[in-house]
């Protein structure tokens, strides 16, 4: 609990300094129809300024942009579909793409403009965010769907999901099978590369 009430203090520690600096804060939540095809080409410029960018797995570089655009349009129709961006003095400097299942709240996509990574802005939209989630009688949880390493600060319950693949037995499908699982080990080395890299760096 020490260690939850810390992190939360430093949040609003980041916060204060981002409003001297920046301007007024404020959490900005789109729900289904409310959301643009600007707010979306938002969502993509925020998540594409950073590191993610460079590591190729944004939106934007991954060409996944128009199967999220289709997500998000799908899922508007019944009011399902979710981006909250973080915004100091008028401009956007954090975001999350959300998707609602009955009472959860699926975040996907948190990201942050790089230029303004010191203040720690996608822990503060997070923080507010969840602050304005506990408020809606219609939403229980709040879920991140990957467990990135900064989340640990925020000691959030972790569970444990599968995912299924099922391939035709014919060549075609097993070439794709082969493909997916090379490129899922090949995921797996880099990152075991990049971390013995960064240690011997140290």
């Amino acid at each position: 609990m020490k260690a939850y009430l810390k992190a939360h203090q430093n949040i609003e520690r980041l916060s204060a300094k981002a409003e001297a600096e920046l301007g007024n804060i404020q959490l900005e939540i789109l729900l289904g129809n409310q959301i643009k095809k600007c707010d979306i080409d938002d969502l993509v410029d925020i998540e594409n300024s950073g590191w993610k960018a460079a590591s190729g797995t944004s939106i934007y570089a991954s060409n996944t942009q128009n199967f999220y655009e289709c997500a998000i349009q799908a899922l508007s129709v019944t009011n399902d579909a979710y981006i909250i961006f973080l915004k100091a003095a008028d401009k956007r400097i954090s975001c999350a793409l959300a998707f609602k299942a009955k009472n959860r709240l699926f975040l996907h996509k948190i990201a942050y403009r790089d230029e303004t990574k010191e203040f720690g802005p996608g822990n503060i939209m997070l923080l507010n965010l969840l602050r304005a989630m506990a408020q809606q009688p219609d939403i229980d949880e709040v879920n991140l769907v990957t467990c990135p390493d900064w989340c640990e600060r925020w000691h959030f319950q972790v569970a444990n999901r599968m995912s299924l693949r099922c391939f035709n037995t014919n060549l075609k499908g097993r070439i794709y099978s082969f493909l997916l699982n090379a490129k899922t080990y090949l995921k797996q080395r880099s990152k075991i590369n990049t971390k013995a890299f960064e240690k011997h760096d140290e």
